[in-house]
């Protein structure tokens, strides 16, 4: 084993019982660092005007649907109660 090997197992064995059983047990390596490292090239290539074109179409699409559900409702309660 590594120096650094060695350090995260201790790191690991070091952790107080409270903590393990209130939080579980983490990883504490650096696989952490890298998914977040991707995480924030994958926000580089997100185009948020058309991210938002798509959230305008479906905010939209709904409110067409509003007025049919104002309609469908009595009906529905209707149905229900019987």
């Amino acid at each position: 084993m590594s120096a650094e090997e060695e350090k995260d197992e201790k790191q690991k064995t070091n952790i107080h019982p409270f903590d393990k059983l209130m939080f579980g047990q983490h990883e504490r390596t650096s696989k952490k660092k890298l998914e977040n490292q991707e995480d924030e090239t994958d926000l580089e290539n997100v185009d948020f005007m058309e991210l938002m074109k798509q959230i305008d179409i479906l905010t939209s699409s709904f409110g067409h649907f509003k007025p049919l559900l104002n309609k469908v409702t009595p009906l529905l309660e209707k149905w229900i109660k019987k």
